[in-house]
Order: structure tokens, then sequence, then C-alpha cells
């Protein structure tokens, strides 16, 4: 009985989403929302709104199989086979993503258009009867993805946004079907998401400089790395050397944003102190870097040995830099020192003779 009132209730969501897909597609699409008045945006953002929570709906209850992100309390998206015709039209998921570039403007609709967009790339399930479908529907939002991260403002939300589909895309999709795609499409892929990764590094640098309060970058860059490790858990199943110039970028712009001026950023953004302190500096007082940055490390660490011979030379040099530097301070410390003794001792005696 329960399970016949959920299978009618799963039914109803399906018939009722694509009713939502339709009015944003004959009504909000080519229309633009500037020229919107505020009833249609409040339309707008309740199509959106019930999209995302259509979207966000937990089918898997209805299946007797939980994916391990499931456990994790995230909620995933498995709708029935019922669902292939209207899922897998390449015009839904482009749906989406060109309306999210056109309301990136405003926070609210940017906020509920990137859920359904994060919702879709974790499609999963019974819905996807062979590999190739599951490859196919890859391949189609991944262009959508693309498109999409060259027109977005690289503001904390878009960053957050961005990072949270490329973690949700490479932990739910097998790598079998990243395999499958095109060369030219992972490549772009891999460039792109390598691309976001050392810009949004660099935000993080810059941000923590400037003793921000928001941690949309330092949670997307965390998304990030996520992502990362999900794809070099695999990636002796993706072509050899494919990840080899992801790796070297990243690894440069990671140990740039976390060294000072001159071989790195930090520093560089603002020379504002605190009773005498770089606010440089009081990001360093927070937390043990080795603790705060754990994951973070690791991935990185991988990526290092993909890459030994690049990795070894890069830490070697830095190595070498900061001897070199140490030891000129030291000589300069010396002579310092070597010099005040010297005058110290060329004073005349000042003591009081106390025999008079």
């Amino acid at each position: 009985m329960i399970t016949t009132i959920f299978f009618i209730k799963a039914q109803g969501l399906r018939q009722i989403f694509t009713l939502v897909v339709q009015s944003l597609q004959q009504q909000f699409l080519h229309t633009d929302l500037n020229l919107l008045c505020r009833e249609d945006i409040s339309a707008l953002l309740s199509l959106v709104s019930l999209a995302e929570q259509i979207l966000s709906w937990d089918f898997s209850l209805y299946h007797s199989q939980r994916h391990p992100l499931s456990e994790a309390g995230v909620i995933l998206f498995k709708p029935g086979s019922s669902w292939r015709t209207l899922l897998f039209n390449p015009a839904l998921v482009d749906l989406f993503f060109k309306l999210q570039e056109k309301v990136q403007a405003n926070d609210e609709l940017s906020h509920h258009c990137s859920q359904c967009l994060i919702q879709l790339a974790s499609l999963c399930g019974t819905i996807f009867p062979d590999a190739s479908l599951q490859s196919q529907f890859l391949s189609n939002y991944l262009q959508g993805f693309l498109q999409i991260s060259k027109s977005m403002a690289r503001n904390g939300q878009a960053a957050l946004a961005l990072g949270s589909m490329v973690n949700r895309l490479l932990f739910v999709f097998p790598s079998s079907s990243f395999q499958s795609l095109q060369a030219e499409t992972l490549q772009l892929f891999l460039d792109t998401m390598t691309e976001l990764t050392c810009s949004f590094l660099q935000a993080v640098a810059r941000e923590e400089e400037l003793n921000s309060e928001d941690t949309s970058f330092i949670e997307a860059v965390e998304q990030f790395f996520e992502g990362w490790a999900s794809l070099l858990e695999h990636s002796s199943q993706l072509p050899s050397g494919v990840l080899n110039d992801s790796a070297g970028r990243i690894l440069n712009c990671y140990i740039q944003c976390h060294l000072a001026a001159p071989e790195g950023l930090r520093g560089t953004f603002s020379s504002q102190t605190n009773d005498g302190i770089h606010l440089d500096e009081i990001c360093d007082l927070d937390s043990d870097d080795r603790e705060l940055f754990a994951a973070q490390l690791c991935t990185v660490g991988s990526l290092g040995r993909i890459i030994p011979g690049h990795a070894l030379a890069l830490l070697t040099k830095l190595l070498e830099s900061r001897a070199e530097q140490f030891n000129n301070y030291l000589s300069s410390v010396k002579s310092s020192s070597g010099m005040c003794f010297y005058l110290i001792s060329g004073l005349p005696n000042l003591s009081i003779d106390r025999t008079h």
C-alpha cells in the first residue's frame, strides 16, 4: 500500500515538473528579465523554486539500493524509468543553464537555478538502463557547464555553485562515463576545472588577507578539491597524461597562494595591519595549517605524485631559496652583532670610580 502511494506521488511529481518546464520554456526562456514586472519575477521565482523542490525530492525511498552519498545526508536525484523521455531531452538541461545565465544578477533566482543544476548533476539510479545513456547525459550536461563557466560572474555564490556542480558530477558519475567522453570535451572540462580551481584559490588568499567574513570561496575550493579527489581515485582509467597539465598548474598555484611575496601572493592584496600584525599573519594564528587544510593537502599531494619531476624540482627550489634567505639573515645578524661589539668596546669607560 505504501509503495503504491509512493509510486502515485512520484508520477504526479513528474507531471508537475513537466508543466513547470513547459512554463519556463514558453514564458521566460526568451524573455529579457529586465522587462519583467514584479508579478512576473515572482511567478518565475515560484516556478524555479518548485522545480528545485521536485528535483530535491528523495526518490531513493522508492528504491531498495541507496547511493553512498545519500547516507551522508545528500539527496540525489533518483527518479524512475518513466522520467527518461523528459530528462534525456537535451533541451531540459540546456533550459536551466540558460536560465542560470539570465538570472545571475538576481541572487535569489540564481540560487534556486543553481540548486536545480546541482541536483541534475546528481542524476543516478535505474533511470540509466546502460552506460551509453549515462555518458550521453554527462556530455550534454558538460556542454552547458562549459558555457556557463565563461559567463557567470566570479563572485562567491557563483563559485560555490560551480564547485558543487563539479563535485556532484565527479562523485556520482562513474569514471567510465568520463572516459567515454570525446577527447576534446574531456580536455575542455579538465582545463576549465583547473582554471576555476586556481582562480578561486587566489580569491581565497585575497579574502583571507582582507579578513572577509564571507566563506563562499573557501567552500567552493573545498568542493573543487573534493571533486579532484574523486577524479584522482580512478585516474588510472583516464587517458595517460591527461591530468599532467592540471596537476602542475594547481600545484604551482596552491604553493603560490600559501607563500608570502616575492615567491607567493600572500601580503600582496592589502597593507592593512592590526596592532602591528599583518592580517595575513592573523589568519596563520587561527589554526595549524596541517589540520585546517588536511584534506586539501592530501589532494595536492596526490596531484604532485602525478608529476614527480616537476613537484620535486619546485619544492627543491623553494627549500634552496628559503635556506639561502636564512643564511643571509644569519650573516646579517652576525655582522650586526660584531659591529655592535666593536662600537661598545670603543666607547670610553663611563662607569663610576668609587675609589675617589
